[in-house]
């Protein structure tokens, strides 16, 4: 094989790699949709929409339709619990009781301390 082809394949197999890479970190990352604390103060609920998903033409209204991940965490802000959410919308109708964190259809927990309980 002459030099020059293995240059061009180094070069295409180089430029693939950074194209795959960069497709991954941008499916990847995620902006911030909103923050809920416990009545209590002693634990916050962050929800999470996939970045990617802002460019989906919507209709007015439907920023809450997108796909995401929340994120219980206790007051120094460590991950405690973290589920997937078919819509962030969902995630506003937290109900708190107690120590019992709860999403209709979704989940369903009990916080004690830093140990979360799935019900």
């Amino acid at each position: 094989m002459g030099n020059k082809k293995k240059i061009i394949i180094v070069t295409f197999t180089l430029i693939l790699t950074c194209l795959v890479m960069s497709m991954i970190v941008f499916f990847s990352l995620k902006e911030k949709y909103v923050t809920i604390p416990s009545p209590d103060g002693k634990y916050s609920v962050e929800i999470y929409f996939y970045k990617w998903e802002q460019y989906i033409p919507t209709m007015p209204g439907q920023s809450g339709d997108k796909s995401g991940v929340l994120y219980l965490k206790n007051s120094k802000g460590k991950i405690l619990y973290k589920v997937a959410l078919p819509m962030v919308s969902y995630g506003e109708g937290i109900q708190w009781e107690g120590n019992r964190m709860r999403i209709p259809c979704i989940c369903d927990v009990v916080v004690k301390g830093d140990v979360v309980l799935e019900e």
